[in-house]
């Protein structure tokens, strides 16, 4: 009666263990029975099959406090989510909105300019001459001026302005002979540089490098759309696996405490002595903490996972807790390092911002070395006035209007040019600022072949990262396999008295110890693929 209870206490701890298997693997085979004493016992061996339990990987579920909602979430889900509402990425998408804004400022360097002016002033003074026939002055005089000013996007910048101005002045003097008197006038006038802003200036070089930055915007957008589609993932399988790894320590928990109770039974049954109790007990207190400690990484993984895809503590989803459903699937991809990195050299975003930044450096450059020419400016005018009004000869009041004005234009023309020039003698700053230009594309260019090296180099370790993941992977499979087994026998052993108590613990703990690693693994080679793929998109 004595070995057939023992027999049957071996086998429902036996029956207790669990396995941590990933769905495409294959379960162990279990080990063969250990001969038992007594036909009863062989019976009951033979109804019994000696497997720890199979628990698989991505069946567990977070746990949700009461009231709470779960919601269950594919990679793709939260990626699409991450992509409407991630606050970074609104940030991100304003530049090219920005760069919009900036190109109709640009546009309106190059816009005609409308002027308009009406002036009045009225103004009483006291007559010092005989002849005005009046002892006060009264004087009445309007403006009505308009104009026109067009700048181009040629050599030399020319700019062209066309005005029209016209006044009425009316007096009380009788010595004026036209009262009231219409004046008006249409002035042309231009100017252009000839030498310093002839061939490029900061206007027309901001006009040209528009373009550039408003492609870097874009790439730049680009990349923070990768970047946070890497961290969605990224933090996405982080919470599986701190979900996961609850579950297996909740497990260890319940086979701790289940050992610890077959312990005292057998403590009571005479079979063990109490002192065989302690190692138990101390792996329960082991378990529990493990358990905290999974539920507090837990916690944060979440939070860090709700960070990328909420648009702020208001949002519905940062109240839920969040179950992600997809399983990590092992899929072996081949790597050509050396083809990555030729392609990466070629295509990948950073390295193409640099590029384009280097092109725009010396862009500058040029414009600053026009500072080392003379600035020399040629302008021109040309005027035509016409005048008239009512005219007051010997007594005779000749009737007249805007029309006489307006008739006599062209008939006293006006016209002229200049040239003006300036030039800095010694040119101190000048010369500084065009060998600070000078340093600075030095500067680009080893930026730009340091920025080659790091990616190249990050690309290399992207590349040995995915083939060492799968090798870590294929190890942590092998070893969660032998652990398993390592438990059956030990349990089989130890109700024998082949093993102590304390080396069953131990095999206990080995094995939650590789069903964590087998995870990880799995985990982390999924995350070197996209890293991989990431990087020879947006570079190191």
């Amino acid at each position: 009666m004595t070995s057939t209870r023992r027999t049957l206490f071996a086998l429902i701890l036996v029956t207790a263990f669990g396995s941590l298997r990933l769905s495409a693997q294959t379960p162990a085979t279990p080990p063969a029975q250990t001969p038992q004493a007594g036909p009863a016992a062989q019976t009951v061996a033979q109804s019994q099959d000696p497997l720890v339990d199979r628990y698989t990987v991505g069946q567990a579920r977070p746990p949700v406090a009461d009231g709470g909602q779960l919601v269950e979430m594919t990679l793709d889900q939260a990626i699409a989510i991450a992509l409407e509402k991630n606050l970074d990425l609104k940030v991100q998408r304003m530049n090219p909105v920005i760069q919009d804004y900036n190109l109709q400022s640009l546009r309106a360097a190059y816009k005609p300019r409308f002027t308009g002016s009406y002036g009045y002033t009225n103004s009483l003074t006291a007559s010092n001459n005989v002849l005005d026939g009046v002892k006060n002055v009264t004087s009445v005089n309007q403006s009505y001026n308009t104009g026109i000013a067009q700048g181009f996007r040629y050599l030399g910048s020319p700019s062209v302005n066309v005005s029209w101005s016209n006044g009425l002045n009316t007096t009380n003097t009788v010595t004026t002979r036209l009262n009231p008197q219409m004046n008006t006038g249409l002035n042309f006038s231009g100017n252009i540089n000839l030498l310093n802003g002839f061939k490029i200036d900061n206007a027309r070089n901001n006009w040209r490098s528009f373009p550039i930055n408003k492609e870097i915007t874009d790439i730049q957008l680009l990349n923070s759309i990768e970047t946070t589609k890497s961290n969605v993932r990224n933090a996405y399988w982080q919470l599986r696996q701190s979900i996961e790894q609850i579950e297996i320590a909740r497990r260890g928990l319940e086979l701790a405490k289940k050992s610890w109770s077959d312990s005292l039974t057998k403590v009571e049954i005479g079979t063990a002595a109490q002192i065989d109790t302690i190692t138990f007990e101390s792996a329960v207190t082991q378990n529990e903490q493990a358990l905290l400690a999974a539920q507090i990484a837990w916690q944060t993984a979440e939070l860090n996972f709700k960070r990328l895809l909420v648009t702020g503590t208001d949002d519905e989803l940062y109240r839920r807790t969040i179950n992600p459903v997809d399983k990590p699937e092992l899929s072996v991809e081949a790597v050509d390092i050396q083809a990555a990195v030729t392609k990466t050299l070629a295509e990948a975003t950073n390295l193409i911002i640099a590029r384009k930044q280097l092109q725009l450096r010396n862009m500058t450059y040029e414009v600053t070395k026009q500072s080392l020419l003379p600035s020399l400016s040629a302008s021109g005018n040309y005027r035509v006035n016409g005048q008239g009004g009512t005219q007051h000869i010997n007594g005779e009041t000749i009737p007249g209007g805007w029309g006489d004005a307006f008739g006599a234009l062209g008939d006293f023309p006006t016209w002229g040019f200049s040239f003006n020039v300036t030039y800095p003698l010694g040119q101190l700053q000048e010369r500084a600022n065009v060998a600070i230009g000078q340093i600075q594309i030095d500067q680009a260019q080893a930026q730009l072949k340091a920025t080659e090296l790091t990616t190249s180099t990050a690309v290399v370790n992207a590349g040995l990262n995915v083939n060492n993941s799968y090798k870590q992977y294929q190890s942590a499979v092998k070893n969660r396999e032998a652990q398993e087994k390592n438990v059956e026998a030990a349990q089989v052993r130890f109700d024998n008295g082949l093993l102590t108590n304390f080396e069953v613990v131990q095999a206990q703990n080995q094995l939650t110890t590789s069903r964590l690693s087998e995870l990880r693994a799995l985990i982390s080679y999924v995350n070197a693929i996209a890293d991989f793929e990431r990087v020879q998109k947006i570079g190191g």
